[in-house]
């Protein structure tokens, strides 16, 4: 398979944005035609690959809501479908096993990223690095509605004073992660919904399997 090149045509252009490349889409035609390639790592969810993030739980769960919005576009969609979630207050209970870690409880939510940014403007994942050869992810509990409101400015920030930093939220990095659900979650790969009742993820990380156009 050839390199890929990406053109931000998205609302969100997460992916480009985590890769430094450029928005505008003359600068990013250019690049593709350069043919500067690197090579980046690609995550797996079962039987679904992703380039940029997967999560269960509360992202997914704005998901729903979000393309229930229709009189909202851009960015303002994604902050009001965050907070019409938040307000439903949902909650799981998982198992959560990684390389070299469990976790047993109740989580708010469950994001496994390769790319730190998503929804435009959220950095759910903020110390991930795809090319690292490794998944970054983040599981955590809030209790209630007030302190999941409080972790909403944090996760617009990309590093230093990220929601991560909050009590109740960990950040790990892994090779593989397998996460059960006692009560069903949506799922989504790179914002597009893939179930909306799973309960048994697997995750995977292939280190440098796809060659990508670069500055």
């Amino acid at each position: 398979m050839g390199p890929l090149g990406i053109l931000p045509l998205g609302t969100a252009n997460d992916l480009a944005y985590n890769l430094s490349l450029p928005i505008n889409l003359q600068s990013a035609a250019q690049i593709i035609k350069t043919g500067n390639t690197q090579r980046m790592d690609i995550g797996k969810v079962n039987d679904l690959y992703f380039a940029n993030n997967s999560a269960a739980g509360l992202e997914p769960y704005v998901t729903t809501k979000q393309i229930r919005i229709t009189w909202i576009s851009g960015i303002l969609r994604y902050l009001v479908a965050a907070v019409w979630a938040i307000m439903d207050r949902p909650k799981w209970v998982a198992n959560i096993k990684w390389d070299d870690g469990e976790y047993n409880g109740p989580v708010s939510l469950v994001t496994i990223g390769n790319g730190s940014r998503s929804g435009g403007v959220f950095y759910m994942i903020p110390h991930a690095d795809p090319f690292d050869g490794k998944l970054t992810f983040v599981y955590g509990y809030r209790s209630t509605r007030r302190a999941m409101l409080a972790t909403l400015p944090r996760a617009m920030k990309p590093d230093v004073g990220s929601y991560v930093e909050m009590d109740g939220i960990f950040e790990q990095k892994a090779t593989w992660i397998k996460i059960h659900l006692e009560n069903p979650s949506p799922a989504h790969t790179d914002g597009e919904l893939f179930s909306d009742a799973i309960q048994d993820l697997e995750y995977r990380i292939y280190p440098g399997r796809l060659q990508i156009l670069m500055p």
